[in-house]
């Protein structure tokens, strides 16, 4: 599938896309024509892909290509997705619980072992 925007609407392209079994999904410019077939919800997907994009240039090797090597950057590639990945999947929730909690209870160890993430312990240090 061929994601892009209005300037690449030429009937030469779609042409070389459908000859490659493969289907563009490209926003129809005012002037055309005759109809074609366009999803405006898988066109939104596009706007993932360059925000996606726009963030992994954002890391120098990447931008300017240090590596001469297509399997090298390919590699740094990786690295930076998947550090955009979990950049954008961390979870705050469970800090925020434990310093709500320790200010409704007191210390933090009291709060952990209230929410049940630490075992609890006896004036001896040793677990229950």
């Amino acid at each position: 599938m061929l994601l892009a925007d209005k300037g690449y609407d030429a009937n030469a392209l779609r042409n070389a896309v459908t000859q490659r079994k493969a289907w563009a999904n490209i926003p129809p410019k005012a002037n055309r024509k005759d109809a074609i077939c366009f999803s405006p919800f898988l066109y939104k997907a596009r706007n993932l892909v360059e925000r996606f994009f726009n963030k992994a240039k954002q890391f120098r090797r990447i931008a300017t290509r240090y590596d001469k090597l297509a399997e090298n950057y390919l590699a740094a590639l990786k690295l930076v997705a998947i550090r955009i990945w979990l950049r954008g999947n961390e979870s705050t929730s469970y800090y925020v619980t434990n310093s709500q909690a320790s200010r409704n209870i007191g210390t933090a160890g009291e709060a952990d072992r209230r929410l049940g993430s630490l075992p609890s312990r006896s004036t001896d240090g040793f677990p229950r």
